[in-house]
């Protein structure tokens, strides 16, 4: 007959205890006979009827679903060259008569294969992250031959493209910094792979909000004009928000603080906590809420504008590391003395969710 189809014959498997008692070969075998003859390509209405009679099993209805299956990859296999020949598809019109499939039913399994070529073929014009004109026109020519509907050929390449950008995405955020030539690698592989990518999906938020943490670990600072703070000379303003300031003191009844904690590395003196199950200190000392107010950051020190009760400050020279929380919430671990924990709420000048980042710049700034 000609056509022997690339799909792994059907194992047979071992009868079961009940078989075994009766002496009866398994149903799956009649099935695995059938299959097999199909891959062979050495089946008719006939053969299929004998195998049905041989073995006592209602082949065609009992396994019904299966055959459906199996015609789609009967279509994908013979169409993996993107085309159908009058020998392939007269094999194919013979295996829907033989196996009683209802012509609904090969539309579908026809049409699903040919979206998995489709795909196949796409997926290996790709690969180099780039989709040109001529790419383009190839997979309509392509797309017309296996009857896929020219408004399926966009939503099947961003289903091609998606692994390959979540990849890319993924390499990019590793270490939690994605730069301004990531940042633009991220635009132009968008751009050449002919996708639409929204600005508010949450995959750009969590890329952009990385963008900016770089660029507050890297890039120029920007200081602000507070004209309502007294200054020291040379004094300069790079964040002021709204925070509370914790410490920690000797109490006789521990008082958890719904922190995070765990820590990986993100740059030489930053580190990043992780986890949920709170602070763990000496015993008998806690971490307590100390004061509230307006927390001011500037190159020479931080400071405390308490609403109630007396100022805090400290000055950069006594810090030796910012341990990040979140991007909110940083610890300043100082040598001597009190090391407090600040949890920003929000911002007025500044990156408003970057406080710990740029607490960490201005003790790198200041160290140099």
């Amino acid at each position: 007959m000609g056509i022997r189809l690339p799909i792994e014959p059907e194992p047979f498997e071992k009868a079961g205890l009940g078989d075994t008692l009766l002496g009866r070969t398994p149903a799956q075998h009649a099935f695995a006979k059938a299959k097999n003859a199909v891959i062979a390509g050495e089946f008719d209405e006939a053969i299929i009827a004998a195998i049905a009679r041989e073995s006592g099993i209602d082949v065609l209805g009992r396994f019904h679903d299966r055959w459906v299956e199996l015609l789609e990859e009967v279509v994908t296999a013979l169409g993996s060259d993107e085309r159908y020949d009058g020998q392939e598809k007269d094999f194919i019109a013979r295996y829907v008569r033989a196996f009683l499939i209802a012509r609904e039913e090969a539309e579908g399994a026809v049409s699903r294969a040919g979206r998995r070529i489709f795909k196949a073929v796409a997926a290996r014009l790709i690969t180099d992250m780039e989709l040109s004109d001529a790419d383009r026109d190839a997979l309509y020519a392509t797309a017309r031959r296996l009857g896929v509907p020219r408004s399926d050929v966009d939503p099947l390449l961003a289903e091609v493209a998606t692994p390959l950008m979540k990849t890319l995405i993924e390499r990019l955020n590793a270490d939690g910094l994605v730069s301004d030539s990531e940042w633009d690698e991220l635009w132009a592989a968008t751009a050449k792979l002919r996708l639409t990518a929204d600005p508010k999906a949450p995959f750009i938020q969590e890329l952009a909000l990385a963008n900016r943490r770089w660029k507050v670990l890297h890039g120029p600072l920007q200081a602000h004009e507070c004209p309502d703070l007294t200054l020291q000379r040379g004094e300069q303003v790079y964040f002021r928000g709204d925070a509370d300031w914790h410490e920690y003191r000797k109490v006789r009844q521990r008082v958890d603080y719904a922190g995070l904690t765990g820590r990986f590395r993100i740059a030489r003196g930053l580190s990043f906590r992780y986890g949920s199950i709170g602070y763990r200190s000496p015993a008998k000392d806690e971490l307590l809420l100390i004061r509230s107010g307006d927390l001011v950051m500037t190159n020479k020190r931080v400071i405390l504008l308490s609403a109630i009760g007396d100022n805090k400050s400290i000055r950069w020279s006594s810090v030796v590391r910012v341990s990040m929380e979140s991007h909110n919430t940083f610890e300043l671990e100082k040598a001597t003395g009190k090391s407090p924990v600040i949890d920003v709420k929000s911002a007025s000048v500044g990156e408003q969710f970057l406080s710990a980042q740029m607490a960490y710049r201005l003790l790198e700034q200041s160290a140099g």
